[in-house]
């Protein structure tokens, strides 16, 4: 993929997935208004159980379509439809399974685990809707695969706004009543079979245009690939739900009356303003997988590493701003969107963690574009692991203060280990002090700007903001070491 070509993809989807973001940060602030905090601590805790069995049903399958196909035009070009056939059948072969499992264990979870009838109705809402999720997913890393970028953000526009929309027709309908969690949950299961129907589709149209050479593919290709991913998110997602099951129990046990709203605020409120700007690394992680597979294919070292520490660069110049934009406007955030201050002060306390998360982020996209999967599954695995002893052992008598140094220390710990073996894969030099001080030094010129300038509003002093550090961050580069294209 040539230099223009990768940044229009970029520009492409990042609109895109900023616009699906902006409407479902609103959607979000609807629907706690409506249903609470203690609603959206259940929701989520529903949603915990759902993410173990949706990692079950897609199995890393969407990985490997997307390194497969990146490789297979890296190497020789050619047709690819074949690859995503295979994964497709795949897909379904572990789903449909996942899916009876899930339905079918339902009431189990929800009186053992979750505590709350109401969950056994819903996760058996959303079980038949894996099949059309793992398709959905594969389809999606194959058009990724292909560079057709259009054809995976409409797949994915279409499920985020059908979501919404049934969801607001049941809303009006069961607002007040012990069900209106389950709104939610209708409409996620009915948009990942409206996503998916568009989504294969766009599949089978372009599929047809293509001659009719076929890609020699095993199902031990695609294996080889998803197999360590999947059984390594299987272990992962599993923690991940245990630790989400603890949390609440953890701050009831630190003597918090309302542990389960006070869950609710920072995992359904907090956390979704913490990952908003994550939209536009998303866009740029999705296509950098691909785009460093077909190099590493190629066996082109050179550009493996210029755009490996590129990357790098560029991920700390994106999160200390964002840091800086949260401390600045914590507040009014808070008030923008939830009229809650308690959801400003937990954004505060949480604002610095962007720095790692976003850098992490990226990390763990070049070591999967590198075949680095294992190892960066690994590494999420004992981090995992970690931080569900250091939630048992701190939560109860810290509370929610112990659980964000936890959210700290863990992110960290996964950064060392992600960092340490992208460097020793590639041999780059990421000069991390020279990234970090720099984006740093631009941040304190456009606070205090910010200080002496006049309040306009919230996101006219963002915007304000955001160009001052962009222009003290370019005449900066400029002066230290000049600009530079960011793929050659």
């Amino acid at each position: 993929m040539k230099k223009q070509e990768f940044i229009t993809n970029v520009a492409m989807m990042s609109a895109s997935m900023l616009l699906i973001r902006v409407v479902t940060m609103s959607f979000q602030i609807y629907t706690s208004a409506r249903i609470g905090a203690e609603g959206m601590g259940l929701f989520h805790l529903i949603f915990s159980v759902y993410a173990l069995f949706v990692t079950l049903a897609t199995s890393g399958i969407s990985l490997a379509v997307t390194r497969l196909t990146s490789e297979q035009l890296g190497k020789c070009g050619g047709t690819t439809g074949h690859i995503a056939k295979k994964c497709i059948t795949l897909s379904l072969m572990i789903s449909i399974p996942a899916s009876l499992l899930l339905f079918c264990s339902a009431g189990m979870i929800s009186s053992r685990f979750l505590g709350d009838t109401r969950a056994a109705t819903a996760l058996r809402i959303l079980a038949p809707s894996l099949p059309f999720l793992a398709v959905s997913s594969v389809l999606r890393g194959y058009f990724i695969g292909l560079g057709k970028v259009t054809a995976a953000t409409l797949g994915q526009m279409t499920e985020e706004f059908s979501s919404i929309a049934i969801t607001i027709l049941l809303l009006k309908r069961l607002i007040g009543t012990p069900y209106a969690v389950l709104s939610l949950i209708v409409g996620q299961a009915v948009a990942e079979v409206v996503a998916c129907t568009l989504e294969f589709g766009m599949y089978v149209i372009g599929n047809r245009a293509q001659c009719q050479k076929r890609v020699v593919i095993r199902f031990s290709d695609i294996l080889s690939i998803s197999a360590p991913v999947a059984l390594g998110s299987y272990l992962r997602s599993g923690l991940v739900t245990l630790e989400n099951l603890l949390i609440p129990s953890g701050l009831a046990a630190s003597g918090i009356r309302d542990a389960l709203a006070r869950y609710g605020v920072v995992k359904g409120m907090a956390m979704p303003i913490l990952f908003f700007p994550t939209v536009f690394l998303q866009s740029f992680i999705s296509l950098l997988v691909p785009e460093i597979a077909r190099r590493s294919a190629a066996k082109n070292n050179r550009s493996v590493c210029y755009t490996a520490e590129k990357s790098i660069e560029y991920a700390l110049a994106f999160g200390v701003p964002v840091c800086g934009i949260f401390l600045c406007f914590h507040w009014e955030l808070s008030l923008q969107f939830y009229q809650n201050t308690e959801v400003g002060l937990y954004l505060c306390m949480l604002a610095a963690l962007a720095v790692p998360m976003y850098l992490d982020s990226v990390t763990d996209g070049l070591l999967k574009g590198l075949d680095q999967q294992v190892s960066s599954l690994r590494y999420n695995i004992i981090d995992s692991i970690l931080r569900i002893i250091a939630i048992h052992m701190i939560v109860p008598r810290f509370g929610i203060t112990g659980y964000i140094g936890i959210l700290y220390g863990s992110e960290l710990l996964n950064l060392t280990l992600s960092m340490r073996r992208l460097i020793k894969v590639t041999g780059i030099h990421p000069h991390l002090p020279q990234n970090f001080i720099r984006p740093l030094f631009c941040v304190v010129p456009a606070f205090i700007l910010h200080l002496l300038i006049p309040t306009w509003g919230l996101w006219a002093d963002m915007a304000i903001f955001s160009a001052s550090y962009l222009l003290f961050y370019i005449i900066i580069a400029a002066c230290t070491k000049g600009t530079h294209g960011y793929l050659n």
